[in-house]
């Protein structure tokens, strides 16, 4: 079958990778497909450069709106797409000559509703491969439920790879079940990790998937990303997302299976929270830093969930700062994390 795939394109102040990364995509061995880029009101010369590219090739379209964020610009490139199945491609980003065929391949041959892949991490000037730790695998509805949404939540033991990207960008998606169940993008400024809330939406209503061995995403280590910045309301926006999917798992019937996974990623992102108040002292003050520390420490959320959280799992470092975190030592927390920057410079 030679199914019709919409890549979506966000773009949004990407000058200086969009080019790579359309190209890459006009350079897919599969062919039957359409570009939409989507300017979500870039002040750089992104918007030029899109319409350059919807001029020079009749299988790209151009959307320009006012800034709305990432997914609400994923929101646009849904609405215009035609194609049978869709996937997205940041705008920093870029994908492998085969990768869209790869995931093609995997739903003719197991006539699924979505295939997943893994990806390419860039450290330094490398790009290192992520395997899909499920690779090779098919899931059936309940399949889908109990094992790979778990799976999605987040890591369960820290010594092995056990856990599955959520990022859209890693999946082709079948446009039917879209339409069909009306499924959006959420915004990011709602809820911070809107990739995995648009899957959870997805895999809900998917009666089988895919999983390839592909690494053809090339996700870049851009600096001036979100999730790189300073974000002095991030445990908020974390605790937030968390009560949310929590409930959200709840409706699914699925809250053993997904709970611990849920809070290790939920203190993951409390890890980081604390580096980052470290790691930005020199732009908050020295004393501020503490103070968000111990904010962070003190809250209600992130002590009621080191009650219920199981971390003996964890690896030497995480487990450290976890029961730094849990017995609330602001100072060694700081100088921890100091340590560990610097060894990281």
């Amino acid at each position: 079958m030679n199914y019709f795939v919409t890549i979506i394109v966000p773009v949004y102040n990407v000058y200086d990778y969009l080019r790579a990364c359309v190209d890459s995509i006009l350079n897919q061995t599969y062919k039957n497909y359409e570009i939409i880029l989507v300017d979500d009101g870039s002040p750089d010369q992104s918007s030029i450069l899109c319409d350059e590219y919807a001029s020079s090739y009749e299988n790209i379209t151009v959307v320009h709106q006012k800034n709305g964020g990432l997914g609400m610009a994923r929101n646009t490139g849904i609405k215009h797409a035609q194609g049978d199945f869709i996937t997205f491609v940041d705008g920093d980003d870029y994908i492998a000559p085969d990768h869209i065929s790869n995931l093609i391949e995997r739903i003719i041959k197991d006539k699924s509703d979505a295939c997943y892949g893994g990806y390419q991490q860039q450290v330094g000037k490398k790009f290192i491969p992520q395997i899909n730790p499920l690779s090779g695998r098919t899931y059936e509805k309940n399949e889908i439920l109990h094992d790979f949404i778990p799976r999605m939540c987040g890591k369960l033991d820290y010594r092995v790879v056990d856990e599955v990207q959520m990022s859209v960008c890693m999946a082709l998606f079948s446009m039917e079940i879209i339409k069909k169940n009306q499924i959006k993008c959420h915004s990011e400024r709602e809820l911070i990790s809107e990739d995995f809330v648009f899957n959870l939406d997805f895999l809900e209503h998917a009666e089988k998937i895919s999983v390839s061995d592909s690494c053809g995403y090339y996700y870049r280590n851009n600096e001036a990303s979100l999730t790189k910045m300073y974000q002095p309301n991030r445990l908020e926006k974390q605790v937030y997302f968390t009560k949310y999917i929590i409930e959200r798992i709840k409706t699914l019937n699925i809250y053993d299976e997904c709970i611990q996974r849920i809070y290790s990623t939920f203190f993951a992102w409390v890890r980081n929270i604390v580096k980052r108040e470290q790691r930005f002292y020199k732009q908050i003050g020295f004393i501020q830093s503490l103070y968000n520390i111990k904010r962070v420490c003190e809250d209600p959320f992130v002590v009621m969930a080191l009650k219920i959280y199981d971390d003996t799992n964890l690896t030497r470092n995480p487990a450290l700062l976890n029961q730094l975190i849990r017995k609330k030592r602001i100072l060694k927390i700081w100088m921890l994390s100091y340590i560990k920057e610097k060894t990281r410079k």
